[in-house]
């Protein structure tokens, strides 16, 4: 039996250059529009984005601290008609050594918001669901398959001498519809050019979860093979899958291993939502309170979020959800 140390959140800060300070977390998800609302319209309505008065504060009371911006972790922020004002508030405030991040779909990587995002060093991370049309359109509800596609070959292209850990990446959501297609999607992700692939494993609802088989690790560690032959990055994989870890080249026996379960999230991390609500993680586990009511930093340093720093991590008193969080090898 060995100690497990790694843990999957890890893999989300592999490549931020370190806390700065106590007094802010290293990360900061910001979601400029509601999860719900992905198309331009919706996107744009006022009570469906947060402020930009209110996005401007937020990047000038954290801007001294924050290493990573992460931006749109469930809406599409590309079709904010602000968007490019928001963006390069933050670029000309960051720290020098800070990065930016931005969650995409896909269907609004255009032309002009390729190379916007290019120009100012963003890392794109794009949801991918499907390696055919048929799939995308029963996991998506769109027909948009071919334009996403088309759309990473050009995003790929613009980022091709970049290197590998900020290249565009695809983030596919395993779940029962496409757990057997996990290679599939992984080769045409090399046709398109896309050198780097995170997979993680859906949990909610029950109804669409992934089924953690002998036939899913065996998927997986066939991807994780071919990324490894062909010079691709593996950035956020599953090191969990129901009662095996990935251990070397294979999923092994969790019996074989006392797991780290530690959560650090709360500690070097947070989320604040698009109508200001401020969390301890990107899952949003707990409720902190309200930048609309207080500063982020006051938050931040307040006694209510130094409380739950120590209740994700004490069995008897922690949310459900946080008992079963895969980011810290609990399920």
């Amino acid at each position: 039996m060995k100690y497990y140390q790694d843990t999957a959140f890890s893999q989300l800060h592999a490549t931020i250059n370190g806390n700065s300070s106590v007094n802010c977390p290293e990360k900061l998800y910001i979601n400029l529009v509601c999860r719900k609302h992905c198309d331009p319209l919706s996107a744009n309505a006022p009570d469906k984005q947060m402020p930009l008065a209110v996005f401007k504060g937020l990047i000038d009371g954290t801007a001294q601290y924050v290493k990573n911006y992460a931006l749109a972790i469930g809406g599409e922020a590309l079709f904010l008609k602000d968007f490019e004002k928001r963006l390069l508030h933050i670029r000309q405030n960051k720290l020098s050594n800070a990065t930016i991040d931005l969650h995409t779909f896909g269907e609004a990587l255009t032309p002009d918001n390729i190379s916007l995002l290019r120009d100012n060093s963003v890392k794109v991370n794009v949801s991918f669901c499907s390696p055919t049309n048929n799939l995308h359109t029963k996991i998506s509800g769109k027909s948009n398959f071919v334009n996403i596609c088309e759309n990473l070959q050009k995003l790929a292209s613009a980022y091709n001498n970049v290197d590998i850990s900020y290249t565009p990446a695809l983030y596919v959501r395993i779940h029962k519809l496409n757990q057997n297609k996990l290679l599939a999607m992984t080769r045409l992700a090399k046709e398109l050019g896309i050198k780097r692939i995170g997979f993680w494993l859906l949990n909610n609802p029950t109804y669409k979860a992934a089924v953690s088989s002998k036939a899913l690790r065996n998927e997986l560690e066939e991807v994780y093979r071919f990324m490894d032959k062909s010079g691709m990055l593996l950035w956020l994989y599953p090191l969990r899958v129901g009662n095996h870890v990935f251990s070397g080249t294979q999923y092994r026996p969790v019996s074989n291993y006392i797991l780290n379960t530690n959560c650090c999230a709360p500690v070097v991390s947070s989320t604040v939502d698009y109508n200001g609500d401020v969390y301890t993680c990107h899952e949003r586990s707990i409720y902190i309170d309200n930048i609309n009511n207080n500063s982020f930093i006051d938050i931040w340093r307040g006694q209510r979020y130094e409380y739950m720093r120590n209740i994700v991590n004490a069995p008897e008193h922690m949310p459900e959800k946080c008992k079963t969080c895969q980011w810290a090898n609990r399920k």
